[in-house]
């Protein structure tokens, strides 16, 4: 992909910036947390922070906070 940075935008010098940008605009908490691909040993942590995560969404859409 190519983008083009607004020259007001100063704050954004790297790759690195440009993705923490898109991942602020998209949602952080829409994110999954889960390893990269090829990473070693499994985390169970993980996979429960999601279900937690996907059970506070479904709340939140049920207007429950």
């Amino acid at each position: 992909m190519t983008f083009q940075i607004p020259t007001f935008r100063v704050d954004l010098k790297r790759e690195v910036d440009l993705i923490e940008e898109v991942a602020r605009l998209h949602g952080v908490d829409k994110i999954p947390a889960t390893a990269p691909r090829g990473a070693i040993g499994t985390n169970g942590l993980i996979s429960v922070h999601d279900e937690i995560a996907e059970a506070r969404r479904d709340f939140e859409w049920a207007g429950l906070e």
